[in-house]
């Protein structure tokens, strides 16, 4: 982009300069210098090395061939271009190209062959050069094109025309130039300021027509066609699956509900009202240590860490307050319990939780607010989530030794198992990521864990590559990935679907020798699709994860390398 940004600054700079030697006749004047009238960028990460074509000028011979945006320029006249050649700067569209050809004798109109790679695939076309051009308008001034319009003019609009077009070319070409593989890009934002410019394009048309106003709408509507996305057809068959979310909630809910209503019941008789809570410093804890209080719901703003621990906090300074240890074992467990629910059901559930507990012997001193208070701790025995989600601790109570793993939450065995489309070790990669997307949608967390590939690659200093069996990553990272998949894929994402895969890249041919495996790898690219105007449209902005990297060992299935969310 500095690049051309600096191409900018120079054209600018040639206009003030020639303004006041502005010849006085309109028309076109050609210069001695010759080029391809490509602009383009070095890729030195290439392989093979090349340049890829950034921009093309609307008065270039290569405006009337195939060649596009993003093609990788290999070389030139059957002649490659080389990585340690790049300090001449002599390659097509580099800044001493002109004087490459000029040691060649080239002429305008003289015939040129690049050879180049598109989608993995070597090929070549047949432009030709151009002498560079001026134009002037009828009254002798600079002009973008034959006859105007002005370069310093603006004919009522915003900016010179000449600061226009060049801010018109980079941003088309930011968008033509694998713009929606960039992290940072959002098309309906950029949709949005590229309609702003239709005024301007429809006036430079119908005011200078010629070929700068015919690349201009031919550039504009290609630009505005990709930020608009591709439109795909989605049926209440193709999205019944979203239906899955608001059943699953009225089911945990009603089961939630029953469950808390059941456990309620059943410690009735030791049931007291928990305002005002005891003064434990004060107060006769023997009358209430024992009994089971029912306490309104809190959110996690009532949740203070205080000597290395958590605990919410019910109550207030009028009215005493109860503390629930959040470390605590029979916790931890439920809020394993709520994750899976934000996972598998509702991921925005509100955090709002109602404990029940069994009043402990247990006071404690806690600082709110830079102030000591105290007040009782509590033995959970259930929570109850927003009204939807309930958890029934009861049954760890009492154990001892090894606890278990996780507990359901109320309804949850009730939820089912979705049935995965069947893949075996042959399944290619746009089959592995369509299963792992139908997993996000069906709410299958542990068969979405499945397509996570469970080794990891480490580059040597030598280029070579490192294979660890195992994956060393935080369960925390799994969580956030899945909760925010299911938080896009129930709200703003209606489908996501391969776009394109890459050509396999062998990483490590193997040595069985050396117990080194072979390593491929390929990335692919995902579109995501939403509704804007009534229609389902291919959208990407800074939440969604376009491009993913699938590997595989030793021939084996193919697996997703890089952990994120959809």
């Amino acid at each position: 982009m500095l690049r051309r940004f600096s191409r900018t600054l120079c054209t600018v700079l040639l206009v003030l300069a020639t303004l006041g030697a502005a010849d006085a006749l309109a028309g076109t004047h050609v210069g001695d210098d010759v080029t391809a009238g490509v602009r383009t960028e070095a890729q030195h990460d290439a392989d093979p090395f090349g340049y890829k074509v950034v921009w093309i000028d609307f008065d270039s011979p290569f405006r009337k061939t195939d060649l596009r945006i993003g093609d990788l320029v290999l070389g030139v006249d059957e002649v490659r271009y080389r990585s340690a050649d790049f300090a001449q700067r002599s390659a097509v569209g580099d800044l001493a190209e002109a004087a490459f050809w000029s040691k060649r004798k080239a002429r305008d109109g003289q015939p040129v062959t690049l050879t180049l790679r598109r989608d993995g695939r070597e090929m070549k076309i047949v432009g030709a050069l151009r002498a560079n051009r001026s134009y002037t308008t009828s009254g002798g001034r600079p002009a973008l094109q034959d006859g105007g319009p002005d370069r310093l003019g603006s004919d009522g609009f915003d900016g010179a025309w000449q600061m226009w077009y060049e801010r018109f070319v980079a941003d088309c070409s930011y968008v033509l130039d694998e713009g929606w593989e960039r992290l940072s890009f959002e098309n309906r934002k950029r949709l949005v300021e590229h309609l702003d410019r239709k005024p301007r394009v429809d006036h430079l048309a119908a005011h200078f027509p010629g070929p700068l106003a015919d690349s201009v709408v031919a550039d504009w509507t290609r630009v505005e066609r990709s930020l608009r996305g591709k439109r795909i057809e989605l049926t209440e068959q193709d999205l019944a699956w979203r239906d899955l979310g608001a059943q699953r909630v009225k089911h945990v809910a009603a089961a939630g509900v029953a469950a808390r209503e059941a456990l309620l019941a059943a410690v009735q008789a030791d049931l007291v009202e928990p305002f005002p809570a005891l003064d434990p410093a004060a107060g006769d804890r023997s009358a209430v240590v024992g009994k089971v209080v029912a306490l309104p719901a809190v959110g996690m703003d009532r949740m203070i860490s205080d000597l290395g621990r958590s605990f919410l906090v019910i109550g207030s300074r009028a009215d005493g307050y109860w503390f629930a240890d959040c470390n605590d074992p029979d916790m931890t467990l439920f809020f394993g319990a709520f994750y899976r629910y934000r996972g598998l059901v509702q991921p925005d559930i509100r955090e709002s939780f109602a404990l029940v507990g069994r009043i402990r012997d247990d006071p404690r001193m806690l600082t709110i607010r830079e102030q000591a208070v105290s007040g009782l701790t509590l033995d959970v025995l259930g929570v109850m989530v927003n009204d939807q989600l309930f958890v029934d601790l009861r049954s760890l109570k009492g154990l001892a030794g090894a606890r278990p793993a996780r507990i359901d939450f109320a309804g949850e065995p009730g939820l089912g198992d979705s049935v995965p489309a069947p893949l075996d070790d042959a399944s290619p990669p746009e089959a592995v990521m369509a299963a792992f997307i139908t997993a996000v949608k069906r709410g299958d967390e542990k068969r979405w864990r499945g397509y996570i590939a469970d080794w990891q690659l480490r580059e040597r200093a030598d280029g070579s590559v490192l294979f660890i069996p195992g994956r060393d990553e935080p369960q925390r990272n799994y969580a956030r990935a899945w909760e925010q998949s299911r938080r896009l894929i129930l709200s703003d994402v209606y489908d996501a679907r391969v776009a394109g895969v890459s050509t396999v890249r062998t990483l490590a041919a193997g040595d069985a020798a050396a117990f080194v495996p072979r390593v491929e790898q390929v990335v692919v690219r995902l579109d995501h699709y939403g509704r804007f105007d009534g229609e389902y449209r291919s959208f990407v902005d800074v939440r969604v994860h376009r491009r993913y990297v699938l590997q595989r060992v030793g021939g084996g299935p193919w697996r997703i390398d890089s952990l994120q969310s959809l």
